[in-house]
């Protein structure tokens, strides 16, 4: 359902080989240091970035 839904949405195949997760956003009120940046008028906990993995598609 997930791959029909995103080649629908995207026009593209799910190709989770070629695919990487990135989870963006720290607890509001979280200590960053001053040399963490963001978009304009977006506050860094927002998108300072906190894991990354590959995707590896598996039977099962």
């Amino acid at each position: 359902m997930l791959q029909i839904t995103l080649e629908a949405e995207f026009g593209t195949p799910l190709a989770l080989p070629r695919r990487v997760v990135f989870i963006h956003g720290a607890p509001e009120g979280t200590g960053l240091p001053d040399s963490v940046q963001s978009l304009e008028g977006v506050p860094a906990s927002v998108t300072v970035p906190i894991a990354c993995a590959e995707l590896d598609a598996s039977e099962g």
